[in-house]
């Protein structure tokens, strides 16, 4: 990992994202151990960060994917939404008390993986042994090369259907509704340039093992500099929208242009390739 402080404290985040880690493995040992067949930890907090773009505070997830045992429901009392707030405030109060000049509450998903395991389009990637939480290890078959190409080229062709609805959902927002597309947005802007390199890389498992430093080297040796800038900028700019607590309007604003660039640039390649 490459050391920074000062404006990118990636070492701090990392740390705080380590105890939420540790939090939500004593949440979910004590709370559905005798509910799930294991949990594990993935996605951008788990991976080498290089450079700032590796991980953004707060638009980045902490991901933990759970696996109910057959029959079983994570939360079982009377009042199932009541216990879920209160997990959800356990979580805080314990991280807050752990770090209590934290730069940042990092943000959890915890996806139950049951109703995904049959959609051909949800990303199953290997599990390292350091990222299980509960149980062991699961193994489950792998797609093919072909078969995640296929996969990946399914999604950016749904994508350009996303793209020209958006102007119109847009238009009318401000404030905390920026936040909502933001966070819808960003769904997109995490794996379309990795579907766009997956199509001509060697490995297109392997590219989705890629931090964000090692996909934009990707996208620039590709020629695909467009997408790359963006991409990067993308990332960027999400450090200056945490530094502001998301209520500078202009710089969400900058920050959803360059979310819309990069997909644009991506869909745009994608076409001139004629692969959709």
């Amino acid at each position: 990992m490459m050391a920074m402080s000062g404006e990118y404290p990636l070492e701090k985040a990392r740390a705080e994202v380590a105890s939420c880690i540790r939090i939500w493995k004593k949440i979910i040992t004590e709370r559905f151990s005798d509910k799930i067949e294991y949990a594990y930890v993935k996605g951008s907090s788990t991976k080498d960060w290089e450079s700032p773009i590796d991980y953004v505070p707060e638009l980045s997830d902490v991901d933990i994917h759970i696996m109910p045992r057959e029959g079983c429901s994570l939360i079982t009392a009377l009042r199932p939404f009541e216990e879920a707030l209160k997990i959800s405030r356990e979580y805080e109060e314990e991280f807050l008390r752990q770090n209590p000049a934290h730069l940042h509450v990092p943000r959890s998903q915890i996806v139950n993986l049951n109703p995904h395991l049959a959609d051909p389009g949800f990303m199953l990637t290997s599990v390292p042994e350091e990222n299980m939480l509960v149980g062991k290890r699961p193994q489950w078959k792998t797609l093919t090369a072909a078969e995640l190409r296929r996969v990946d080229l399914n999604k950016l062709t749904d994508l350009r259907d996303t793209l020209s609805r958006l102007p119109e959902s847009a238009m009318d927002r401000i404030g905390i509704d920026y936040v909502v597309l933001i966070r819808r947005l960003n769904y997109e802007v995490s794996p379309t340039p990795v579907r766009l390199l997956s199509q001509i890389e060697g490995d297109p498992h392997g590219v989705w093992e890629w931090n964000r430093t090692m996909i934009h080297r990707s996208l620039r040796s590709h020629g695909f500099d467009d997408v790359a800038e963006s991409y990067r900028e993308y990332y960027l700019t999400g450090w200056e929208v945490f530094r502001t607590g998301f209520r500078d309007n202009n710089l969400m604003r900058r920050l959803l242009g360059k979310a819309f660039d990069t997909l644009q640039a991506t869909i745009s390649h994608v076409e001139e390739m004629r692969l959709i």
